[in-house]
């Protein structure tokens, strides 16, 4: 059923990016998953694990093409491709949620003018 309901909610996100209740679904179901690889890949079962995996919704609000992901197991891939790229940065030491958010805004920021 998460499968389903994952694919829905990338349509759902393709249509409208800024639904909010799209994304707590999609967090409630991705949740789990993107912080189980994060805990494989850090070896760790701490706070590390979880802002990594925090800074993995991050980049999936930024970056997802959820247009063009055309079912649950795209959305489902991309998200574990996602997350282990993050713990990649975590090990390198090149990635924190305060360094994306402010990065980000800048960008945001940057575009807007």
């Amino acid at each position: 059923m998460a499968q389903l309901d994952l694919g829905t909610l990338g349509r759902t996100l393709a249509e409208s990016i800024d639904n909010e209740s799209a994304w707590r679904q999609l967090y409630v179901v991705l949740w789990p998953r993107v912080l189980a690889v994060c805990k494989k890949r850090l070896h760790d079962t701490s706070f590390s694990a979880e802002q990594a995996a925090q800074e993995v919704f991050l980049r999936l609000l930024h970056y997802c093409p959820f247009d063009r992901a055309a079912t649950s197991m795209h959305i489902l891939e991309y998200a574990e491709k996602v997350a282990e790229d993050v713990c990649i940065d975590v090990t390198r030491g090149t990635a924190t949620i305060a360094s994306e958010v402010k990065r980000l805004s800048k960008n945001a920021g940057s575009s807007s003018r």
